[in-house]
């Protein structure tokens, strides 16, 4: 707990828009502290931190209603970045998610829980050409709309889509390749040089983990994509192939998206005794602008999960929220949730999620 103590407080210190320091003409709020710019050499000492209180309402077949609340430090981090020429760059950042939560249940005592500060992305992407650029170390998996954009200040929920749990890694140790063709085709390709990877949001411990995704673009950040990958855990006994698409459409100050993943998975090579599942989710979302920094969001999604030897069920969710804006780096969030399983462990829970989301 000492060392979560002095890393918020290198965080607020260091970052924060009103200390007044020799820096402070080179702070932006969202890009951070420039500590040096000359002779084509650029570094930058940025962070972001996301607190969220929520509380739930959750009923199964065995049990009442148990009212839970959630008070969390998640999404916390401080970063290290800089470029040299237009040819290279590197980043380097130190947190974790879920870095510190506390919990209040009807049913049990009272729980806290951390995670211990890791060096979660560190890696260096050189520039040979606009259509070839090479990225080397540990970066976040370019797949879907939702998992590229790690930062909670930069998302419009601070609930994780239920496409975004349990598909893949969000980050790996690697090599990727990435670039722009034809103006507008995009394309990323990566594949796993280091296996067992800890550090990430999921937590599944791979290995021979590829793919890529190809992406359309139109507009300044309008897109249409297609991706694939495939993995394999011996932790969790399987080997995955998964695919899909999503797309995301500007209109004016307001947005739609939409994810889809289905997984193919297996393990055990004698036919009369494997295990087999293939899982299909997706989502769709939709913010409007209705004043100057504030907005409405809906979003419904499904997870679908169809196996043998492994537990079969439905799960669906419902999302509504108000965001307000105060800029790019700075929101405010409140959202409800009411999510359905059937199936394999069925239940129900309703959610009020409240957020503070700020990048530095």
């Amino acid at each position: 707990m000492r060392q979560h103590f002095i890393f918020l407080l290198l965080l607020f210190f260091f970052l924060s828009p009103l200390h007044a320091n020799e820096y402070s003409d080179k702070y932006t709020l969202g890009r951070g502290v420039t500590l040096y710019e000359k002779n084509q050499l650029q570094l930058t000492l940025a962070g972001h931190l996301s607190l969220k209180y929520k509380t739930s309402y959750f009923d199964t077949i065995e049990t009442t209603i148990n009212t839970t609340n959630h008070f969390g430090i998640e999404n916390a981090a401080i970063m290290f970045y800089g470029s040299y020429t237009s040819y290279f760059s590197f980043l380097l950042e130190y947190g974790n998610e879920n870095l510190f939560s506390y919990e209040n249940s009807m049913l049990q005592s009272d729980t806290t829980s951390s995670q211990n500060l890791e060096l979660r992305r560190f890696y260096t992407d050189i520039t040979l050409d606009e259509s070839v650029n090479l990225k080397l170390g540990r970066f976040l998996i370019p797949i879907g709309i939702y998992n590229p954009t790690y930062i909670n200040a930069l998302r419009w929920s601070n609930i994780r889509p239920l496409v975004a749990e349990e598909f893949f890694p969000d980050i790996i140790t690697g090599v990727q390749l990435h670039g722009t063709v034809a103006q507008s085709i995009e394309y990323s390709i990566f594949t796993q040089l280091q296996n067992s990877e800890a550090v990430s949001t999921s937590r599944i411990p791979i290995s021979k983990f590829s793919g890529g995704e190809l992406r359309y673009t139109f507009g300044l950040l309008s897109r249409v994509a297609l991706n694939y990958g495939q993995y394999k855990s011996d932790t969790f006994k399987e080997i995955c192939v998964f695919g899909g698409a999503n797309t995301l459409v500007e209109l004016d100050e307001s947005e739609f998206s939409a994810e889809l993943l289905y997984k193919d998975g297996k393990w055990g090579t004698n036919t009369t005794t494997q295990t087999w599942w293939k899982d299909l989710s997706w989502y769709t979302q939709y913010v409007h602008n209705i004043y100057e920094k504030q907005y409405l969001s809906f979003r419904i999604g499904q997870k679908i999960r169809d196996g043998v030897n492994k537990a079969s069920w439905d799960e669906r969710n419902v999302i509504g929220g108000y965001i307000y804006r105060e800029n790019s780096a700075l929101s405010y969030k409140a959202e409800f949730r009411h999510l359905e399983r059937t199936g394999g462990k069925a239940y129900t829970s309703d959610e009020v999620h409240i957020s503070f989301s700020v990048l530095f």
